[in-house]
């Protein structure tokens, strides 16, 4: 007995001989969008390497606290004590000098250039005896 077949087995069969190859077809899609993503991700991840390598040499290169050039005053160091004050041992035409900055006053704590002292508390100690009247 030969049926016809009915417009909705006819569908039904077409959508099941596609169903592999749609499938396939989202797979290839989905792995091609990955692949894409990691592209993406490398080239960003080269970006920020050389301008993280880019910065590091900037910063070297043109440091704003050790300038390489010959000017009369150099700052050597500074060390921040807490967070508005700091000590700062800054060079004046080849003297040493330790430098006490708060908000608003800079005051001398002790002339470096008595390097025949011992210790760093006797050179202090040179300085606050120089300064009392």
């Amino acid at each position: 007995m030969n049926r016809p077949y009915s417009h909705i087995q006819i569908i039904a069969a077409c959508v099941l001989a596609l169903a592999p190859a749609a499938s396939a077809q989202a797979a290839v899609a989905a792995t091609s969008d990955i692949t894409a993503y990691f592209r993406v991700m490398w080239g960003l991840l080269i970006v920020l390497a050389i301008m993280l390598v880019l910065f590091a040499f900037l910063k070297k290169r043109f440091s704003i606290i050790n300038p390489r050039s010959t000017k009369a005053i150099r700052v050597l160091e500074i060390q921040p004590l807490m967070p508005k004050k700091s000590i700062c041992l800054i060079e004046v035409r080849g003297k040493e000098y330790l430098l006490g900055i708060a908000n608003e006053s800079i005051t001398l704590l002790a002339d470096m250039n008595n390097s025949n002292k011992s210790s760093f508390q006797d050179i202090l100690d040179d300085s606050h005896n120089g300064q009392q009247p």
